[in-house]
């Protein structure tokens, strides 16, 4: 025996037909088969049985429509099989997101080489306030990159010393470029150079004015 599927009434397990209410049971015993397959096909899948793309290919190819996001690159594939968690697979993924645009690559490089340009003063100036700065080796080195100065004034600028009469490259050479240049007057050709703890005033490209901040 069965219930219809409509007004609930027992009837004969092979009626095609109700005899309570007159209603077709052929509808019931298809929804009933096809809500029980459909529960075995996504138990299989879930399971990990029966892979999804085994359905998926009987399906027409205008209902499976492609990705909106662009192919993972072969690098973020190697990434997150290799190295594995956030290190390995943050290079690549989805449209390159580690990739770096050209400008991006000049800002790094220019930001790169400051770094090492300031690396390098303050080791100079460290070297500059030891005791012995003015060493014969020290000066002997500059000498060799400058032939044309005075041996005295190579002692002054290895020590980060400087004196009025200095050009402009000593003064680069003993105390490195200004935090800022200033113009007072356009018609006389004097700047000045703003350091941390001093001002020099230049007047023609030569040192006139030392003053201590």
């Amino acid at each position: 025996m069965a219930n219809c599927w409509r007004c609930g009434g027992q009837i004969s397990a092979y009626a095609s037909r109700c005899s309570w209410c007159g209603r077709s049971t052929t509808v019931s015993a298809f929804l009933q088969v096809t809500a029980f397959a459909v529960l075995i096909v996504a138990a299989l899948v879930v399971g990990g049985i029966v892979p999804l793309g085994a359905f998926t290919r009987f399906l027409p190819t205008q209902w499976i429509q492609d990705s909106p996001l662009p192919p993972r690159s072969a690098e973020a594939t190697d990434g997150a099989g290799g190295g594995g968690g956030q290190g390995g697979g943050a290079r690549g993924g989805y449209g390159a997101v580690g990739s770096q645009t050209a400008e991006q690559q000049r800002r790094e490089a220019a930001r790169s080489a400051s770094e090492e340009r300031e690396r390098a003063e303050r080791a100079e100036r460290a070297a500059a306030s030891r005791p012995g700065c003015d060493s014969p080796e020290r000066i002997d080195a500059m000498a060799a990159r400058h032939a044309e100065w005075d041996r005295n004034d190579i002692a002054l600028i290895v020590c980060r010393q400087l004196r009025e009469g200095f050009s402009e490259e000593q003064l680069v050479a003993s105390r490195g470029r200004p935090l800022r240049r200033m113009t007072p007057d356009t018609t006389s050709g004097m700047e000045v150079w703003v350091y941390r703890d001093m001002r020099v005033v230049l007047d023609a490209a030569r040192v006139v004015s030392i003053r201590q901040q």
